[in-house]
């Protein structure tokens, strides 16, 4: 999916910034981009919104080879080398907890007969719960 010119532009002041780059900071520097008005609530601001979606989008396009990480107390920067390697294992033990939680979930469900699991991801409602 190709990135749009703001999220371009994001990924252009990030890679001039030194360090970390908090939220306002960002909305206010970029202000036209984000339509961004301060009404000290960041966490009901569309702008803060459509910031933390340019800053997936960034991470998930292949094309930016940089990886982008961000914190509530410190804001947003692009990793250096023991930075992304931290958040790749952090990553890594987020997803295998998620993983876990679905096994859970599927033993649970296929034991009390609420879902009948077809080829590991499709599931089909038993004749129990059709009425």
């Amino acid at each position: 999916m190709a990135l749009t010119e703001r999220q371009l532009k994001l990924y252009n002041y990030l890679l001039n910034k030194n360090g970390w780059a908090n939220r306002i900071e960002i909305l206010t520097d970029l202000k036209e981009d984000y339509n961004f008005v301060d009404n000290g609530n960041l966490y009901n601001n569309k702008s803060a919104n459509h910031l933390t979606e340019d800053v997936r989008a960034l991470n998930n396009n292949p094309d930016i080879r940089k990886l982008i990480i961000s914190n509530s107390n410190f804001g947003i920067k692009i990793a250096d080398q023991q930075e992304a390697l931290q958040f790749m294992q952090r990553d890594y033990i987020a997803n295998m907890k998620r993983l876990q939680k679905h096994y859970r979930l599927q033993e649970k469900l296929n034991k009390h007969g609420q879902y009948a699991f077809i080829s590991g991801d499709v599931i089909k409602e038993t004749q129990a719960f059709k009425r």
